[in-house]
Parts: C-alpha cells; structure tokens; sequence
C-alpha cells in the first residue's frame, strides 16, 4: 500500500468524470488532490500556494493548451514539481525526456495508478 506522507496531487483534466475518477483513484492511495477542468484554473490554483502542491496529473490535451505547455508554467514556478500526464497515446509517441516527467495511459486501472505513484514517490512507498 501506498503511504502519501501527506502528498497533494493537482488534478487537471477537462472531463468531469476523469477527474472523479482519479480522485477517487488517488484518495483510496491516501493521497489529497486539488482539481482543475483547465489549465488557467490549475495555473491560478498552483501560484497561490506551489508548496502545497507535490504533484500534477495533467491531460495532455487541454481547451486552452497542451499539458506540455501548461506544463512549462508549473515548473517555471517550482522546476522539480512532478507531472504525470494522461494520455490516449502510447507514451513513446509523446515528446519526453524531461525529469520528473510520467505518462499514465488511458483507460487506466486502479493498479497502474498504484503502481505510478510508487514511481514517481518511491519514498512513501
């Protein structure tokens, strides 16, 4: 079982269900989570309190930009902040290679998200 030390995980998907879902993902892996339906909200959310914020899972595809572009404005305020992004594609077709940088795949399963949280916080494994 995953233990969050008190880890908070910024949710950003404009689908209302995926957010839930997620949520609901993270809490039964005793995270926190803060949700926006688009990057401007997330944004606004992430600026007043960065601290609060250890993680972001963010959809690659958003109504006012690309997760990778909102992506660039959270690390500009805290670089080392981790992103894991959704996607429908298979991660290699995404542009990578930036540290501290995860995919989740769509449709994912409670186990996959289990299993990403260990990755992405080994330490409260």
């Amino acid at each position: 079982m995953v233990m969050n030390l008190n880890r908070t995980i910024l949710i950003v998907d404009d689908e209302a269900p995926i957010r839930k879902l997620s949520q609901r993902l993270l809490k039964r892996n005793h995270y926190e989570t803060m949700e926006a339906a688009n990057g401007n909200e997330a944004l606004s959310q992430y600026e007043s309190n960065p601290e609060q914020v250890d993680g972001v899972l963010l959809d690659l595809n958003l109504p006012d930009g690309t997760g990778e572009e909102w992506a660039e404005k959270f690390r500009e305020i805290k670089p080392d902040i981790p992103i894991i992004y959704f996607t429908g594609s298979n991660p290699p077709a995404c542009r990578g290679g930036v540290s501290r940088s995860y995919y989740l795949k769509k449709p994912f399963t409670p186990a996959s998200v289990s299993e990403l949280l260990q990755e992405v916080f080994p330490e409260t494994v």
